[in-house]
């Protein structure tokens, strides 16, 4: 059904935060909400000036970040004055809270997209007001709020499903092991290159302009994209990949990823570990993933983690047995956590064919 079309500022108030200067950014009074606050940051500032009512929010309001990151936050605490680079969002009696909640996510996300990676410095309150949005009778806006509210639950119990998987494996392994880095268990200490079967001969060079417009047929490592195959560097079966610099091996925080099955192949900033009859790789994965490998790594500008250096790690090695009952153990957790991966992409898809149905204007 077709909703009339209105603009934002037709159906609630954007109202402007105060800005503060230094010296009044105080140890003790009213909290002080900044952007960081939003995100999780723990340090505060307070003031002791008396505002006007509207420069506070409380409990249950809702917040809109729109300076450097961009956003819409429900505040849950106590009564706090807001900084300059948020606006308290005031829903006039046409529009539902929670609908305004979804409305700004999906403005916001909108953005994002349009801007395809480019940087935003701010979003500007005219702006904003002039923003067109659908607006169904109050009722409808509550139920559509629920449905989101609920897809967005799901989300949220997937990925904490996954987190939780995520600390089993590491608990599991301080369990079995105890601390590599402290060797808790006394276990007998090899040489990372007694451990396992190094294949970095094997790694190519890659430029920049190899990977640009291609569709190849496996997976490539050490940056990012995919990129035609070239048979003498195909990698097939399972191997674990170290990043060898500072970059990040595969998008993700860790410098180290197990590789099962599959085809792929790999540059030439990441060691390449096959399994040695000693050591199971899901044992040295999770190892690496514990200790500080900084001792280890050379170079300032572009630190490195060399083969020579690699290869000298001192590894607590407990019993092949051991090891792999390890390694079933993880496969197992492993297959829950994928389960659980395509449930939050299922509720994540949700959400969105929800978004665009109930906001999208044509």
């Amino acid at each position: 059904m077709k909703w009339p079309i209105v603009k934002l500022g037709d159906c609630m108030r954007l109202i402007n935060g105060r800005a503060y200067l230094q010296h009044e950014l105080l140890d003790e009074g009213t909290p002080i909400i900044r952007i960081q606050n939003l995100n999780g940051g723990e340090r505060w500032y307070y003031s002791n000036l008396e505002l006007p009512a509207e420069k506070y929010c409380t409990n249950g309001d809702l917040l809109f970040a729109w300076s450097a990151t961009f956003g819409p936050y429900v505040w849950r605490g106590e009564k706090s004055i807001y900084h300059y680079h948020i606006w308290k969002i005031e829903p006039f009696s046409n529009l539902d809270k929670k609908f305004a909640y979804h409305i700004l996510l999906w403005i916001t996300n909108s953005i994002k997209r349009a801007a395809h990676g480019a940087s935003m410095l701010h979003m500007t309150k005219a702006g904003m007001e002039k923003w067109e949005i659908p607006l169904p009778p109050l009722a409808e806006q509550q139920r559509i709020a629920a449905l989101l509210d609920t897809a967005d639950n799901l989300v949220r119990l997937r990925e904490a499903a996954i987190e939780k998987l995520d600390q089993l494996i590491r608990s599991v392994f301080i369990e079995m092991f105890g601390s590599v880095r402290e060797n808790t268990k006394n276990w007998p200490l090899k040489s990372f290159a007694e451990l396992a079967i190094n294949e970095d001969y094997k790694r190519r060079p890659i430029k920049s302009s190899d990977r640009e417009n291609r569709n190849g047929e496996y997976a490539y490592y050490g940056a990012s994209g995919i990129i035609d195959s070239i048979d003498d560097y195909i990698f097939e079966g399972e191997s674990l990949l170290i990043g060898e610099d500072g970059a990040n091996l595969l998008a993700r925080s860790s410098p180290i990823a197990f590789m099962a099955n599959g085809k792929y192949w790999v540059n030439n900033h990441a060691h390449i570990l096959r399994e040695h009859e000693s050591a199971s790789l899901r044992y040295l994965e999770f190892f690496v993933d514990q200790i500080d490998l900084s001792p280890y790594i050379t170079g300032s500008a572009q630190p490195k983690l060399t083969r020579a250096n690699l290869d000298r790690i001192p590894v607590p090695l407990p019993p092949r047995s051991l090891q792999n009952r390890f390694a079933e153990i993880v496969k197992n957790i492993e297959r829950q956590r994928e389960a659980a991966i395509i449930h939050c992409e299922k509720a994540l898809g949700l959400s969105k064919t929800l978004q665009y149905q109930s906001f999208a204007v044509n």
